[in-house]
């Protein structure tokens, strides 16, 4: 991907950054706070979460990506189910742990996974 694909890379980047722009700036109208058992002193809000709407992006964004070419350049179906299956749960266990940590709530981190997987679909 890295190496023969580089404007699908900046592509990648380039919406990446969009989409946590488009969480922050969204933080400053919605002005949620975060939980009380947020044991951080940041002064930020949290919703949408951040951190959630760029991972979720970066995992649908390469889902997307390893469904593409399996199809444009015959790699196995499987290659693609298992590789798509093993993001999902790396990606939806990093966003979880933004609650089990107490950086967000439930549905902070719902918005955020919602804004970076509707932003890549879009993207792409």
């Amino acid at each position: 991907l890295l190496y023969y694909r580089n404007e699908l890379v900046v592509l990648m980047i380039t919406g990446a950054c969009i989409c946590v722009a488009s969480a922050k700036v969204l933080k400053q109208l919605i002005r949620q706070k975060r939980p009380p058992s947020n044991r951080n002193t940041s002064r930020t809000f949290g919703m949408p979460s951040t951190h959630s709407a760029g991972l979720i992006y970066f995992v649908t964004f390469i889902v997307l990506v390893a469904q593409s070419a399996s199809k444009e350049h015959g790699l196995s179906k499987r290659h693609a189910l298992v590789s798509t299956f093993a993001l999902c749960v790396v990606g939806s266990a990093a966003a979880i742990s933004r609650v089990l940590n107490g950086h967000h709530t439930l549905a902070q981190v719902i918005a955020g996974s919602c804004l970076g997987a509707s932003f890549a679909s879009v993207w792409w």
